[in-house]
């Protein structure tokens, strides 16, 4: 089973981000792109997992106390990779209460004995992969009309993600509430 936490938009922010994802794919010749019920802001990213880390990554998340925020969107961006096309996202602000969450859980999952890789958190909803643009310039024109976007979270959501008839779905499959 392949893991992961993350946040999830309401329906309101999940159709704000399918339009910018749409426009997005009227501007690239193309690209890989998040299904709408896929998109999420990624806490921390856990792998593949057994029963028994399973049942330890529940008990870990539901010692989370914290507090619901709002998290904000800030800009379109991306960065390249190794072969076609590269990939695009929107930019999350990373506020202190963000970064607070992230610390907690990755130092509370590898003190667990998960290898989660320790690089800088750079909180973002991924639009999707392998995307060619048609001009360079054209992420200019995406973000020259992107407004910001902000939602209240009040949960921390453990997603699972799967394959099934080639199609990739995330679901999630515990919670634990910000209070």
């Amino acid at each position: 089973m392949r893991i992961f936490l993350a946040f999830l938009p309401n329906i309101v922010i999940l159709n704000q981000v399918e339009s910018i994802k749409n426009k997005l794919k009227e501007h690239c010749e193309s690209g890989n792109y998040t299904e709408k019920n896929n998109l999420h802001v990624t806490l921390i990213f856990i792998g593949d997992v057994n029963e028994v880390q399973l049942r330890n990554v529940k008990k870990i998340l539901h010692q989370t106390a914290f507090a619901p925020f709002s998290i904000k969107l800030k800009a379109i961006k991306s960065f390249e990779t190794k072969g076609k096309g590269d990939v695009f996202f929107i930019d999350v602000f990373k506020t202190s209460i963000l970064e607070d969450i992230y610390k907690f859980l990755f130092e509370k999952l590898n003190n667990s004995g998960f290898n989660i890789q320790n690089r800088e958190y750079l909180p973002h909803l991924t639009l999707g992969r392998k995307v060619v643009l048609n001009k360079p310039d054209d992420l200019v024109l995406l973000n020259s009309s992107f407004k910001g976007l902000s939602f209240q979270t009040n949960r921390i959501s453990l997603m699972e993600s799967v394959r099934i008839d080639d199609e990739l779905i995330y679901r999630e499959i515990d919670q634990a509430e910000l209070k």
